[in-house]
């Protein structure tokens, strides 16, 4: 089974065991859907955790999880990373997982003009960093404008022929 991280947990809210999340899915309803299960990583395995309640306030998911009822049993969860089952339902038309796209070769003016080294996760927009082979780095918004298409076969971005988006 493969995991995509959730989000984090930043805080308590209240005395009854709510947490608040700082999420970055772009699945909020179906990963705090109340009954869902969500895993926290222990060591090298992943502990299922099951949602109870959810609502969103002010940026944070407040989530509470079964068995966490009073804030004492939800302190040991604090700064835990939170993930959900990679599923690939919840993509539309033949999507991809952001965290798929690290490692990648990035294809513009036909040719490869770098390697996407990570994901930088911005309000506005999510990035890539792209770095070339003399190592300088550039963004990228993942955005359809910017991106025409991912190349499984080939593990590669094609990027769009835009002169200046990365590099000369």
């Amino acid at each position: 089974m493969e995991f995509n991280e959730v989000g984090k947990i930043a805080q308590t809210h209240g005395l009854k065991g709510e947490l608040k999340i700082l999420s970055d899915s772009d699945f909020i309803e179906e990963r705090f859907k109340e009954g869902n299960t969500l895993y926290i990583k222990e060591k090298d395995s992943y502990k299922e955790i099951v949602v109870k309640t959810h609502r969103s306030m002010h940026g944070y998911e407040l989530v509470s999880f079964v068995g966490y009822d009073k804030i004492d049993d939800t302190l040991s969860l604090l700064g835990k990373t939170i993930y959900g089952e990679r599923d690939k339902k919840l993509l539309k038309n033949n999507g991809h997982f952001y965290t798929e796209y690290i490692g990648l070769n990035v294809r513009q003016f036909n040719k490869i003009v770098g390697k996407v080294k990570e994901i930088v996760y911005l309000p506005h927009c999510d990035y890539l960093v792209v770095v070339n082979e003399k190592g300088l780095e550039k963004l990228v918004p993942i955005r359809e404008e910017f991106i025409e298409c991912v190349l499984d076969d080939e593990k590669e971005i094609v990027i769009v022929d835009m002169e200046g988006l990365l590099y000369d």
